[in-house]
């Protein structure tokens, strides 16, 4: 059983991406488990952070790329009409298809 690295892309920037994960089921595209990034363009601020611990319990955070940008650890649920932008590949100007 193999499951690919999937990059969270923008629309008309396939190289800069806001995340990644690894899907929890074979074969779909969501859920992900990964890290989505939170300190792009500015570093997160506490009081949001607070926020997330105040709806959600512990928030575990850690560096996302190799600068040092702040990344959450977190399940990701994506949404079919966003699929698109969920990338097997930086760069590369593919887009996966949802399975789902």
């Amino acid at each position: 059983m193999s499951r690919p690295l999937y990059f969270l892309t923008h629309e008309g920037n396939p190289g800069i991406f806001s995340g990644y994960g690894i899907p929890l089921k074979e074969g779909e595209k969501s859920p992900l488990v990964g890290m989505l990034m939170v300190d792009r363009p500015d570093r997160c601020s506490e009081a949001y952070l607070q926020g997330l611990r105040d709806s959600f319990g512990e928030v575990m955070l850690g560096p996302i790329i190799s600068n040092g940008d702040g990344g959450l650890f977190a399940q990701v649920r994506i949404e079919d009409t966003l699929s698109r932008w969920v990338s097997s590949g930086i760069g590369s100007g593919e887009r996966g298809q949802s399975r789902n």
